[in-house]
């Protein structure tokens, strides 16, 4: 009987553990409607003397393809905001994945009138890119 007590503990712990790394990676990670890329976001930071709020991330693709992203939106509840500065990539111009198949990049959503961008939990970020709309939903 320890035998199988023991087995069984095994296989618990085992799915204990793929069930954390399935959802800490899937955190991170939006969902691709064109399967061009996908967008980690590593930060977000709050900027009140620019009155801007800037997220930091990843653009994941396959080395040596291009895309091109014509414009971000933050979609949170009933407000929709433009990023209105990117820096890694520049916007409207193609850009293309080196050996590693990740960019860095920043991009930065204003304040609308005095209130910042809420970026979080119930938000999406779109990309509008020549292959599609690519959505990240925020968690």
């Amino acid at each position: 009987m320890p035998k199988y007590r023991n087995i069984v503990s095994l296989g618990i712990v085992s799915a204990i553990l793929m069930i954390l790394t399935v959802g800490a990676t899937s955190y991170a990670v939006g969902q691709s409607r064109n399967g061009a890329f996908e967008f980690r976001m590593s930060e977000v930071t709050a900027y009140d003397d620019d009155h801007i709020v800037r997220v930091g991330g990843e653009l994941i693709g396959m080395p040596h393809t291009s895309n091109r992203i014509d414009c971000i939106l933050l979609v949170n509840g009933c407000d929709t905001i433009a990023a209105n500065d990117i820096d890694g990539v520049d916007f409207k111009r193609y850009f293309q994945w080196e050996e590693g198949g990740v960019i860095d990049i920043e991009f930065d959503f204003p304040a609308v009138g005095q209130r910042m961008p809420a970026v979080g939990a119930g938000s999406q970020i779109l990309f509008q890119t020549i292959l599609g709309t690519y959505t990240h939903q925020c968690r």
